[in-house]
């Protein structure tokens, strides 16, 4: 919407420097480091929360799906794999995926599938971790959980209506 009618279509790694020269142009030079330690900042604290907080999340589902598994030494074991492959991951995308409106579109697409997946898991993880009579207790009402199950269903169907006419029409 800003960038193409200015005739400003970056390609690859361009991307950075067209949005920040877009800000130098109209703020002045004193701004770009300005953009540069706020991208810095973002880039950062969004790569630390992810690299460490799936690791985290992928380590927890798997010694609750897998019980025997609730060790230690496995416990490390799967959160330095999970942070492994995150790495492997980004280093793959970053060489392999150079488009950076691919890799957003990319990203956007496998959010929206995978987002239904996570809620079913989210609703089926709250429903049967809590087992004594305080936990039940705290639990959400049955309007609750049939407003949750509502909102899968209908994302359900929002997945499948956008891949439809996204790419089979």
């Amino acid at each position: 919407m800003v960038l193409h009618p200015q005739g400003l279509v970056p390609k690859g790694s361009e991307m950075g420097t067209t949005i920040a020269s877009i800000y130098t142009d109209t703020f002045g030079a004193w701004i770009f480091p300005v953009i540069i330690a706020g991208g810095v900042a973002a880039l950062f604290s969004t790569v630390f929360t992810y690299f460490d907080g799936q690791a985290r999340l992928f380590e927890e589902c798997v010694v609750r799906l897998k019980r025997d598994w609730d060790t230690a030494a496995i416990r490390k074991l799967l959160y330095r794999g999970m942070q492994v492959v995150w790495l492997v991951a980004g280093i793959a995308v970053v060489y392999g995926l150079p488009e950076p409106i691919f890799v957003v579109q990319l990203a956007s697409v496998m959010a929206l599938v995978f987002s239904p997946v996570l809620f079913w898991l989210t609703i089926k993880a709250v429903k049967d971790n809590f087992t004594s009579d305080f936990e039940r207790d705290l639990l959400p009402s049955k309007v609750q959980f049939a407003w949750a199950w509502g909102g899968t269903i209908s994302l359900v169907g929002l997945t499948l209506y956008v891949l439809i006419t996204k790419f089979l029409m």
